[in-house]
């Protein structure tokens, strides 16, 4: 699924334990013998040509950096493949992508697989008319290229240029123009088009401009026009960048012909049955004596409960198009022209539908309704408003949540809900990302309350059509992927060295679905994957999803099942939603168009040079307190290039440190090095069991080469005991002692060792031991007679207080449980001057 935002602009870290939190999840497979090259990061940032017409095939070049070894490419939706793939060089790949006759039209997703890693996501796009290629010079009326209708024209807009088309028309001719631009991905190209004819007097070959259109809200900001040719004759179409910005890779699509396009379906949503019969609005001239009847067919209900309508002109006549008409849409496929969105969910028990009832403009003449219920209605004039009435019982939980912007309407909604006859209550503009309105409320009393529907601007116009569902809110999950650049793809699909591992980090996305989940990737290459899927607690937002290939797996790689489920009942349920962008500009990089990914891509790929180890955590980690972690780097023979590694994510309340550089062994050593990553934990960092996993990066003359540890896991406690130390002051060249009071909150056994951290230069504090029972805490401190005069305030007592053998995770030797606590402040003063006093 795609939209931009939603549908709108830029808008106002061994092996893994089965324990209570992420899953480990393992891929082994059959063998392939292993070649030269490393795992490494190819990067895909252009396909050219950007679509291709069903039932045909289509050379592509799939152009970026690293691509040498591509080996295949990865769809994301059904109905095209790629053979008789070949790289031309590091920076170029050809396929013939084959389309097939039935694919459904519109946007797919790919991903070049390479024997050293997956490209970013990008896509191409299936249309339902032949394609041309846009011909210079074209840029005035009297160059214009000559088209016949029916076809979709491939160009690029340079700067300043403007593309000029010519076709004959004849009188009372429907014709529509669309065109995918800003829906391409790349670089921003914001698309007008314009409809000219018939030829002027006077030698102006344009004659009067019929059409024109900008942003329309149902393309993300693309352009459309539609209109009722007035006579026979020579008509021209111009595409042009709105502020004639442009380039090579300001690309379009311009669907042009004599299809219907209308801007609106009503009603915008419910059952299926329903919509296939919706009245469409805003299509010039369909409505006119003659005019062929539109056939309808909706699509495949989408995971955000959306299904496109699309429409046709069979053509069949006035006694065949009524009973034909469906049948043929169907037999037909796809209409050429993007779908009108249409709202179709499961709905929730007794949800019925209303509609608004006009006059109902203001509180009095409310239309009356029924919540549970989906509310539809139309702002159809400039300074509309809609009020609806429902009756509610105190303590209800209701969500209204409102469509216009996702079902293309030209509206930015706002809802405000009213005491019946008195004040506002609650309401909302742009929502949670969401370009409308939602939000939840409690009914505060028995009662009836009102719904005012409004557009923020006062636009309306018969198209601007809406649905409002007020209900009980539904539990809901999903996932998505951990982002780590403004708008970047980073580690976004998982190449798995072979003999190696790797990870992604999950977010889980809960609305009204507490509780402990359970997280399963499904469908891994190699054929015998074994996938740990163990419970989540249910306060835990991220969740590690760690991949491991055999030395021996094949090279290959798919598109993967990602879902998350309550374990106490798991009909909550959802999947992958990770939100792509693939058009970003000004201001503020803000993005215009989104692919919604719903698998994660899984590839198993060459072997990377070393391989990373997280020992596990030698005992507890405290609130306030610090714990070193064994990180092991194992270097292939002769590969030397820094290594660097970081904890795929912390657990709430606690810092590790970041890039932590694990050095290359010196010349005859064992090839294993390691290094201590350091945590510390604040004082509410969240108690429990948690899973870490360290990623590790080198960068190779091939692009960066990534693997990961296993899962290990980490207790984080409360801690042993409290310290609370006055401020102390000595003078300089003085002799005394820092003091605190001790509570204890648990025993422990032996006697804990307090060390003196933070003190100022020149001043020394010997380490104290201290037992369970004990309640004072005394630590001898002396100043040096240079010792900087001054308040010294990051002064604290370090606590290493003892586990018996056995007694952490990391079983074995004794350990130390590493406190901070007590934090005072030293006052060092000038010596006193002999006499005084």
């Amino acid at each position: 699924m795609s939209g931009r935002g939603a549908r709108g602009g830029p808008g106002r870290a061994g092996a893994a334990s089965p324990s209570v939190l992420a899953p480990a999840l393992a891929c082994a497979a059959l063998a392939l013998a292993a070649a030269p090259a490393r795992a490494a990061s190819p990067q895909l940032d252009r396909v050219l040509p950007r679509g291709g017409q069903r039932g045909t095939e289509v050379r592509v070049t799939l152009a970026g950096a690293r691509l040498a070894d591509a080996v295949a490419v990865l769809f994301d939706a059904p109905g095209v493949t790629a053979r008789d793939l070949r790289a031309k060089d590091a920076r170029a790949v050809e396929a013939t992508f084959v389309i097939a006759p039935d694919c459904p039209p519109g946007e797919v997703g790919l991903r070049v697989r390479c024997r050293s890693g997956l490209s970013e996501l990008r896509t191409f796009w299936v249309g339902a008319l032949p394609r041309v290629t846009e011909r210079e010079p074209n840029d005035d009326p009297a160059r214009a290229q000559r088209l016949a209708l029916g076809v979709t024209v491939e160009g690029a807009l340079r700067a300043e240029d403007a593309d000029w088309f010519v076709f004959t028309g004849r009188a009372g001719q429907r014709v529509a123009a669309e065109v995918e631009a800003m829906r391409l991905g790349g670089p921003v190209t914001d698309p007008v088009l314009s409809l000219w004819g018939p030829a002027g007097a006077g030698g102006d070959p344009r004659g009067p401009r019929l059409a024109h259109g900008d942003d329309a809200p149902l393309l993300g900001q693309d352009a459309l026009v539609a209109a009722v040719l007035p006579a026979d004759g020579e008509y021209r179409v111009l595409v042009r960048e709105a502020s004639f910005r442009g380039g090579d890779q300001a690309r379009y699509r311009l669907h042009l012909g004599d299809f219907p396009r209308p801007l609106a379906a009503w009603p915008p949503g419910g059952p299926p049955a329903t919509l296939e019969a919706a009245a469409l609005l805003g299509d010039p001239g369909a409505d006119a004596p003659g005019a062929p009847r539109r056939a309808r067919a909706l699509g495949p209900v989408d995971a955000d409960g959306f299904a496109p309508l699309f429409v046709h002109a069979p053509r069949l006549g006035p006694a065949l198009d009524p009973v034909l008409g469906p049948w043929l849409a169907r037999a037909l496929g796809p209409a050429p022209t993007a779908p009108t969105p249409l709202r179709v969910r499961p709905d929730p028990p007794g949800l019925g539908h209303a509609t608004e009832q006009e006059p109902n403009d203001d509180r009095r003449a409310a239309t009356e309704v029924t919540v549970p219920g989906a509310l539809h209605g139309r702002l159809d004039r400039a300074g509309d408003a809609d009020w609806f009435r429902f009756a509610a019982k105190k303590g209800a939980r209701l969500r209204v949540q409102a469509f216009a912007r996702a079902l293309g309407a030209p509206l930015d909604l706002v809802l405000d809900l009213f005491a019946a006859g008195g004040r506002r209550l609650a309401g909302g503009d742009d929502a949670q990302g969401r370009p409308d309105p939602d939000f939840t409320f409690v009914v505060p009393e028995d009662g009836r309350y009102e719904l005012r529907v409004r557009d923020f601007f006062d636009r309306g116009d018969p198209a601007s059509v809406y649905r409002v569902e007020v209900a009980p809110p539904a539990p809901t999950l999903a996932l998505e992927l951990a982002s780590y650049r403004r708008n970047g793809q980073d580690r976004q699909a998982l190449a798995v060295p072979r003999g190696n591992r790797m990870a992604v980090l999950a977010r889980v996305v809960r609305e009204g679905a507490a509780g402990p989940v359970t997280v399963t990737l499904d469908g891994l290459p190699g054929g015998t994957a074994h996938v740990d899927s163990a419970a989540c607690a249910g306060d835990v937002a991220v969740v590690p999803v760690v991949v491991e290939a055999a030395a021996d797996a094949p090279l290959e790689g798919g598109w993967c099942d990602l879902t998350v489920a309550l374990a106490r009942d798991p009909s909550v349920a959802g999947g992958l939603r990770q939100r792509v962008a693939l058009t970003t500009g000004a201001p503020n990089d803000a993005v215009y168009w989104t692919r919604t990914a719903t698998r994660l891509a899984v590839a198993v790929v060459e072997p990377a040079p070393f391989r990373v180890r997280l020992a596990p955590p030698p005992g507890p980690l405290v609130r306030g307190g610090a714990l070193d972690l064994e990180v092991e780097v194992e270097r292939d023979p002769g590969f030397a290039a820094p290594v660097v590694v970081t904890l795929l994510a912390d657990p709430a309340g606690v810092a590790s440190r970041k890039d932590l550089p694990v050095p290359a062994p010196r010349a005859g050593a064992a090839p294993v090095t390691s290094a201590a990553l350091g945590l510390t934990a604040n004082d509410r960092a969240a108690l429990g069991r948690h899973p870490l996993v360290a990623v590790a990066r080198a960068s190779t003359p091939g692009g960066d080469v990534w693997a990961s540890s296993a899962v290990v896991w980490l207790d984080v406690e409360a801690p042993f005991l409290r310290l609370e130390a006055p401020r102390a002051a000595l003078a300089q060249g003085a002799a005394g002692e820092l003091a605190a009071t001790v509570t204890v909150d648990r025993a422990w056994a032996g006697a804990a060792t307090v060390r003196v951290v933070g003190l100022p230069p020149r001043c020394a504090a010997s380490p104290v031991t201290l037992g369970a029972g004990e309640a004072l805490l005394r630590v001898p401190l002396t100043v040096g007679a240079d010792a900087r005069v001054g308040r010294h305030r990051n002064v604290f007592f370090e606590v290493l207080v003892p586990l018996p053998p056995g007694a952490g995770p990391g079983a074995g030797a004794p350990h130390h449980v590493v406190h901070r606590l007590g934090a005072t402040e030293l006052r060092i003063d000038p010596p006193a001057a002999a006499g005084a006093g």
